[in-house]
């Protein structure tokens, strides 16, 4: 059983690894990859029985033919979609009869504009692919991906850390096919199938050799390989192979490394069916333990039920995403919500008190509103008393504005009082029969007033005495006077009614006059009433 706690792995698959003579189907789940089924080249009625059990898994399927094809060539550095149509151009050119191929920029030039260079790759005989294709796309199953078994050996050496700078891994599968894949910094250059002529445990390090020696040559022919770099070469095989012999065919360029399968399925928990036939079944269960299987060859148009598979889960994604949200503001509004219960609790805690208060008031208010007639009299009587209200510093403001014409005159005191202005007859008779009664005799003072000030009838008598100064002569101080007379009489409501002027010569006069420092300085008094302006 294969366990895999890796949340980026592949959760389950069906596998289809395809041989130029036969087909293994193996079923991937998240704990193990296990053999379901040999077939012949074609697809029968087992395979698509198999295709119909497990028609919801997403298909994988990888190739281990002779007829893959790797080119290299080189072209203008350029990004986006200059290098997409670029690439394109390069594989329309080198592989036109095929739709399984692959283009990728794997380094660039040293020297000169540093160009980019390009592997071209392609499975050049379809027809080894397409019945298992049509099959599996009448069925409507989900092609994840065409790949190969050199592409995948690039993706188990990137997943197991073998990313030396020249590197080989050769391959021993049942039936002495052996593959060698060359790598540069853990990319995929060159890959070649061939057949061994021995399965003897004893000739294998020599045939392993052979090959490789071979194989580096061509790679030096084709500048792949520097002639002086060392290239470390990985071997697997599911044969035993002296390791101490294998190793003693190391030399300072190429370097021989021996792995056991069985011991490095044991290292990474892997039980594998047909782990005995090859090193494939190996890299495989490690690549899907780390990771989905990239797709390198499938055209567009072979994984529509694929892609289509991940648009509706896409879409239940942000579904039930959608749905979380709306029920994480609900909470949120709910919290909300019993907080303000909370603050409307200690609300109606705190109004309690005053609640009771408006009880115990509104049971001494009478039942009925006051009577329109009621409501009138009270509303007259507030405006006529707002109209004939007085305040003391109303008079002062006028009186100091005043001032502003004679500011040599000084004021010793200011009386005032509040009386009943005397009326005419006709203005006696409207109060006699006005709303308020008629005055009567012999009334109390404050209550005279009062009635005065409903009827329109109050004034503000006020008293002003000052002294007057002038360094020269009592005309002058006569004329500041005068001019203080003036402007209180500007005032709308203020009617001077009596004077005593500096110069005044009275029996009831007081010589009051006074020389101070040159200056002469005569009192003077102003009598004037106040009435309201309407």
């Amino acid at each position: 059983m294969l366990k895999s706690v890796n949340i980026f792995s592949q959760k389950k698959s069906l596998i289809l690894l395809m041989y130029f003579n036969k087909v293994h189907l193996y079923i991937w789940t998240e704990k193990s990859l296990e053999l379901a089924g040999d077939f012949g080249k074609d697809p029968d009625d087992a395979a698509r029985e198999l295709f119909d059990q497990y028609s919801t898994y997403p298909v994988i399927i990888i190739t281990d033919f002779l007829e893959e094809s790797f080119r290299h060539d080189t072209g203008v550095h350029v990004s986006g979609l200059d290098k997409t149509a670029l690439l394109e151009r390069k594989l329309n050119y080198s592989f036109r009869n095929t739709s399984y191929r692959a283009a990728s920029v794997v380094g660039r030039e040293a020297e000169g504009r540093k160009d980019d260079k390009i592997l071209l790759s392609a499975l050049t005989k379809p027809e080894m692919i397409e019945p298992w294709v049509k099959v599996l796309l009448e069925t409507k199953m989900q092609i994840q991906s065409v790949t190969s078994v050199a592409y995948l050996m690039q993706d188990y050496s990137n997943k197991a850390g073998l990313n030396d700078k020249n590197m080989m891994i050769v391959s021993i599968e049942e039936g002495s096919e052996l593959r060698q894949t060359f790598l540069r910094n853990g990319k995929i250059q060159f890959s070649r199938l061939t057949s061994l002529t021995t399965k003897e445990s004893a000739s294998l390090p020599d045939a392993i050799n052979h090959e490789s020696l071979q194989i580096r040559q061509y790679l030096e022919r084709i500048k792949l390989l520097p002639f002086d770099s060392q290239m470390l070469i990985h071997v697997f095989s599911p044969f035993q192979i002296d390791e101490e012999v294998m190793e003693s065919k190391n030399n300072e360029l190429n370097v021989f490394r021996v792995f056991d399968i069985g011991e490095l399925a044991n290292s990474f928990a892997l039980s594998i069916d047909g782990l005995e036939q090859g090193p494939t079944t190996l890299f495989l269960g490690r690549v899907l333990q780390k990771a989905k299987l990239r797709n390198v060859y499938a055209p567009l148009n072979i994984r529509k039920y694929f892609h289509l598979k991940n648009l509706a889960s896409g879409l239940s994604a942000l579904g039930i995403g959608l749905v979380a949200l709306t029920i994480l503001l609900k909470l949120i509004s709910l919290v909300d919500t019993m907080s303000n219960w909370d603050q409307v609790s200690r609300l109606e805690s705190l109004a309690a008190p005053l609640n009771r208060q408006y009880d115990q008031l509104t049971q001494s208010f009478p039942e009925t509103p006051i009577p329109s007639a009621e409501m009138a009299l009270v509303v007259e009587t507030t405006e006529k008393i707002t109209q004939n209200s007085y305040r003391l510093e109303q008079a002062l403001s006028l009186i100091s504005r005043a001032l502003s014409v004679a500011p040599e005159l000084q004021l010793t005191s200011i009386d005032w009082q509040m009386a009943k202005r005397e009326v005419s007859q006709d203005e006696n008779q409207f109060a006699s029969y006005g709303s308020f009664g008629a005055p009567t005799q012999n009334q109390n003072p404050g209550l005279e007033i009062q009635n005065a000030t409903l009827q329109e009838q109050i004034q503000i008598n006020i008293i002003i005495e000052g002294i007057a100064t002038s360094p020269q002569s009592y005309l002058e101080a006569n004329n500041q006077v005068l001019s203080l007379l003036n402007a209180l009489e500007d005032f709308p409501g203020i009617n001077v009614i009596d004077s005593i002027m500096p110069t005044d010569v009275r029996v009831d006069a007081d010589i009051a006059t006074l020389v101070d420092n040159n200056a002469l300085r005569a009192p003077f008094t102003i009598e004037m009433q106040l009435e309201p302006v309407q």
